[in-house]
């Protein structure tokens, strides 16, 4: 495809960085500016217009990008001043506005990727500094955004740790090595003494939130080792904070098992195994790591109890994942162990640490019920195509999410959390959920059960 003409290029990210600026110009302290990113259809236009340009002329959309970024920073402080606390304020307001949409240019770009992109030596120094930039406001963005722009932090953090998930779909090594890296500064043996332990603790949870979308992908052996690292690198109990050590853990197992949960969902990489996408010794690499982490946070969790919350949705992800002999071994034992904890008896009382609290209690049977549907959707995804009988299919299902019912039922569940139970299934097993599900809650006395069966019958 021909190249636009260069006066062509440089006019539409003229429009795009008029646009830009116009949004800064307009943010102020006492307006919900973000609104304006999403109403403003000439914006949203022109952000989409990156992607065009960047097909054409990627030096010339990146090195614009990063020139606009310095020059506004500089303007901010030099118009708005910062002497007061209300001038300070604003400054900050606007520029987080620029960063938004440097953030979201950057998504636009990375959105287009293809290996081409290194061989260009302005995206090099782009990527570079964006990576840089990301990392620091997941670390620092807490501090340097006060809590009268709540909003408008939250907005730039999170759209910071989407780079990060962008990121590694490029090189998930390199945002593994940025990711240990700074962890290890802050928690590692080799970490500064003098720095206070609280906020090196803190700075690391922060860490570990910002890598809740990583991705991690397998389309060949490389992909599938690097997976298998980042599982062994990233494991929990490896990263230990000087003070309140279980938050940190608490915060790894969150990302991991948010990481891992699309891999439940489309049986990967255990269904391209079988296609023998994988030589037989990558596969093993990962089916090792997946069972090593599997029994570590298992022996984790049973010898402490305080982390069934964290501990015990990740353990069930790995379970999901494990090979074709370890889940037809685990999955039922798995079961059994929610079904106990959930009635608050037997051996997984034990291990649980079940106490009459109701608090606790309500806190377990909420854990509980997100694992079983998880297992519930790994069982579909993995077996659901090779059952041309459903009644086997729906056999076990019901089984596995019989005391979710019974709970649910009992008005022990909240529409919400109910809907939380119905709406993952919908897609992979819809006739279940119609028919032994939303049928069923449909009788009951409870209005919790009527109102989240109707919403999950709009979402059919």
């Amino acid at each position: 495809m021909a190249k636009f003409a260069i006066p062509a290029s440089d006019q539409i990210l003229r429009q795009f960085l008029q646009i830009s600026d116009d949004i800064i110009a307009a943010a102020t302290t006492q307006e919900d500016f973000l609104a304006c990113f999403s109403s403003n259809w000439k914006y949203g236009k022109s952000l989409k217009s990156l992607r065009l340009l960047v097909e054409h002329n990627l030096s010339l959309v990146v090195e614009t990008l990063g020139k606009w970024r310095q020059n506004t920073h500089r303007d901010i402080s030099q118009r708005y001043g910062g002497r007061t606390d209300r001038e300070r304020l604003l400054v900050l307001c606007k520029r987080g506005a620029m960063e938004i949409i440097f953030l979201e240019s950057a998504l636009e770009i990375l959105g287009e990727y293809d290996d081409s992109f290194f061989s260009c030596k302005e995206f090099v120094s782009f990527y570079e500094n964006l990576q840089q930039a990301v990392f620091r406001w997941l670390i620092n963005g807490e501090d340097l955004i006060p809590n009268e722009l709540t909003n408008l932090r939250t907005y730039v953090v999170d759209t910071s740790a989407r780079l990060v998930g962008a990121s590694s779909r490029i090189n998930l090594l390199h945002s593994l090595d940025h990711f240990i890296r700074l962890l290890n500064e802050r928690v590692g043996p080799k970490r500064d003494a003098k720095e206070d332990p609280n906020t090196a603790r803190i700075q690391s949870i922060r860490l570990a939130g910002g890598m809740r979308y990583v991705s991690l992908s397998f389309r060949d052996d490389a992909q599938l080792r690097a997976a298998a690292s980042f599982l062994r690198r990233a494991h929990p109990l490896a990263h230990t904070a000087a003070a309140r050590k279980s938050q940190l853990h608490h915060a790894i197992c969150e990302m991991l098992t948010s990481t891992l949960a699309p891999l439940v969902r489309q049986d990967r990489p255990h269904a391209l195994t079988l296609a023998r996408r994988f030589s037989p010794a990558a596969a093993q690499e990962w089916f090792s790591a997946v069972h090593a982490l599997r029994a570590d946070i298992y022996q984790w969790v049973v010898k402490h109890p305080k982390h069934i919350a964290a501990g015990y949705p990740l353990f069930t992800s790995l379970v999901c994942l494990s090979d074709d002999e370890a889940y037809a071994a685990g999955l039922d034992m798995t079961l059994e162990f929610l079904h106990k904890s959930m009635r608050g008896g037997g051996a997984a009382a034990t291990a649980f640490g079940m106490i009459s609290d109701s608090k606790e209690t309500k806190e377990t049977r909420v854990v509980c019920v997100r694992c079983l549907v998880l297992l519930a959707v790994s069982y579909v995804a993995r077996y659901g195509h090779a059952m041309p009988n459903k009644h086997e299919l729906y056999k076990w299902l019901e089984r596995a999410l019989r005391p979710v019912l019974t709970a649910a039922k009992k008005g022990s569940l909240t529409i919400q959390e109910q809907l939380d139970v119905m709406l993952p299934l919908i897609e992979l097993a819809p006739e279940f959920v119609m028919e032994r599900i939303i049928l069923d809650l449909l009788q009951s006395d409870q209005y919790e059960c009527v109102i989240a069966s109707l919403k999950a019958l709009a979402a059919i």
